[in-house]
């Protein structure tokens, strides 16, 4: 058995919003380097687009799992996104119901009422219409498979950087880069 840690960034650009690293723990059987994660869980998850049926009998149960660039677009709305987010952190017993508890389970140290657009005002989650029943099947079809595969997910978290620590870390680098790499070892 062995840990394998998946990491990426979101707000690293010139969107307005926080820095977010985060970081998921997973078990898996085998040496990291001889083990394809991808393969062992392509029955619910998916790299590429997941593409509607045209029976709506047909539901797919899986998520997509990429980039959030690929994954979320203001054309494809965010739908998919959720449904990814919801999946996997319903396999941690997660079911944030606004966006202060979401930050709580990813980030407990985080203080986001020192933003002012976070202040005294929460988000009620999820923002699309996916259906809990479906969310709840695909994590039912993950967890039999990981006792298939062996690959659980053991951990998620981030380290979320408001304005004021960005600006700070970013003085005390002198370089956006340095910052983001001294942040992202920190979180693992």
């Amino acid at each position: 058995m062995s840990l394998l840690i998946g990491m990426d960034e979101a707000g690293y650009g010139p969107n307005l919003g926080p820095l977010v690293i985060t970081a998921s723990v997973w078990e898996i059987p085998d040496e990291p380097v001889d083990f394809d994660i991808w393969a062992a869980l392509s029955d619910v998850v998916s790299q590429e687009p997941i593409k509607e049926p045209k029976d709506p009998e047909d539901i797919v149960r899986k998520v997509q799992v990429g980039d959030s660039k690929d994954v979320y677009s203001p054309a494809k709305g965010i739908a998919e996104l959720e449904k990814s987010v919801q999946t996997i952190l319903g396999l941690l017993e997660c079911d944030p119901y606004n966006f202060r508890e979401l930050v709580g389970f990813l980030s407990p140290d985080i203080e986001i009422e020192e933003e002012p657009w976070f202040h005294e005002k929460d988000l009620e989650l999820p923002l699309s219409k996916t259906k809990s029943e479906l969310i709840d099947e695909i994590i039912e079809k993950w967890k039999k498979l990981s006792d298939k595969t062996g690959v659980r997910l053991k951990q998620i978290r981030s380290e979320i950087v408001l304005t004021r620590r960005y600006n700070e870390l970013l003085e005390e680098h002198a370089s956006k880069g340095v910052m983001l790499s001294r942040t992202s070892l920190g979180l693992l």
